[in-house]
């Protein structure tokens, strides 16, 4: 009986990661997309958010043996690699494109720190999540 509430529970957070992800993943596309300056925070904390609720869950689909520890550092190094990568392509743009996506290095820090933030926000969520759930079944 406990296997089949663990089952319907995995299959309720996959439902709602499925439906929940691509929704955020389009959202944060759309604001990267703008030039609004006000965005940028939000944009790389959503960003931070959807790489690393995407990592955790691919992780788990994957490796469902790997310990939390470790799937949560693996989900925050993918969202600082790619925090970087990102910040490469701006740079790129305002390089050959003439563009001004980074005006200067306190700008690309915060937007590093933002995506991190973001990472280390779905992680504890999650995290906390896990451990209620784990709490409510004893």
């Amino acid at each position: 009986m406990s296997s089949l509430g663990s089952a319907r529970d995995r299959l309720r957070l996959t439902t709602l990661s499925r439906a929940l992800l691509p929704s955020l993943v389009v959202l944060t596309l759309s604001l990267a997309l703008t030039n609004v300056e006000n965005v940028d925070f939000l944009m790389h904390f959503l960003g931070g958010v959807a790489i690393a609720w995407g990592m955790v869950i691919i992780v788990k689909d994957k490796k469902p043996s790997l310990s939390t520890w470790l799937r949560n550092y693996l989900a925050f190094s993918t969202t600082a690699v790619i925090g970087i990568l990102w910040e490469f392509h701006e740079w790129v743009e305002d390089y050959y494109f003439l563009t001004s996506r980074q005006p200067d290095l306190t700008d690309t820090m915060n937007d590093l720190l933002m995506d991190l933030l973001g990472a280390v926000f779905i992680i504890l969520v999650l995290d906390l999540s896990r451990r209620y759930k784990q709490a409510k079944k004893a």
